[in-house]
């Protein structure tokens, strides 16, 4: 007996323990997350929030020619539902990391194509997708880190990173017009391969009753099902040898 209890107890607890809404560790960079529409393409920009709270940032706290996570905690993440081009490079539909490298010049953008990973600890740079460097911009100070989109056309949007007394921004382009038609096309062939399925399963089942019914001696009505069926099958290219032998079977009769 209580082997039993011992049993239905570690059953219980563990029930218990499955339907405990998982614990959330507080951050001190919160999380946060950005998506905008170009066209008919997505745009996201996940990251997490540093402050300045009071610190010198870049070339302090983010060291000068050193890759930065452009956030904090894990790196941050840029996704494309299709393809973009970023400063005359095309950028495959995908996740990427995003990354920067402050100094007291330009600055480098890079997108890599290791989508996760923990800061830049090991950050490698031949996975690196698109390299390109921008000028900042000297700005109010922003307590905390963020991304927004500007500039928005159809074509086209202008992203912002924005923290401490410096902006970094760049234009995302997008081929709207060719996206559109990839779109079109792909439903296109989706409803082409829907109907196809359709006249398949139509076929098949005029077939079937016509041979039912010409088992059931209704030769009349199933050579006017296998017509039904033969010229369905023949506009749509399928096989129809075999119902074409039964058929003849049946004119016999």
């Amino acid at each position: 007996m209580k082997k039993y209890i011992a049993i239905l107890t570690v059953f219980v607890v563990g029930a218990l323990f499955a339907q405990t809404p998982k614990a959330r560790q507080l951050q001190l960079s919160q999380a946060a997350s950005v998506t905008q529409t170009i066209g008919v393409t997505d745009v996201s920009i996940t990251y997490h929030r540093p402050g300045v709270k009071g610190r010198k940032v870049f070339g302090d706290l983010e060291p000068l020619g050193k890759v930065w996570r452009a956030g904090a905690n894990e790196a941050t993440v840029f996704s494309f539902s299709t393809d973009v081009m970023i400063d005359g490079t095309t950028l495959k539909a995908g996740r990427y990391s995003f990354f920067l490298i402050p100094t007291n010049g330009d600055w480098t953008v890079i997108f890599n194509t290791v989508a996760d990973q923990w800061g830049a600890f090991r950050y490698d740079s031949s996975k690196d997708a698109l390299r390109f460097t921008v000028k900042p911009a000297v700005i109010p100070n922003e307590e905390w880190l963020s991304y927004s989109f500007s500039d928005l056309s159809s074509n086209s949007a202008t992203v912002t990173m924005k923290w401490s007394t410096v902006a970094i921004s760049f234009k995302i382009m997008t081929n709207t017009g060719k996206n559109v038609m990839d779109l079109a096309n792909a439903f296109s062939s989706a409803a082409e391969q829907q109907n196809k399925i359709l006249t398949r399963y139509t076929y098949d089942s005029l077939a079937l009753a016509a041979q039912t019914m010409a088992v059931k001696g209704m030769v009349k009505e199933a050579l006017k099902a296998g017509e039904d069926a033969m010229k369905m099958g023949k506009n749509a290219g399928l096989n129809t040898g075999e119902l074409e032998s039964w058929m003849k079977e049946w004119k016999k009769k």
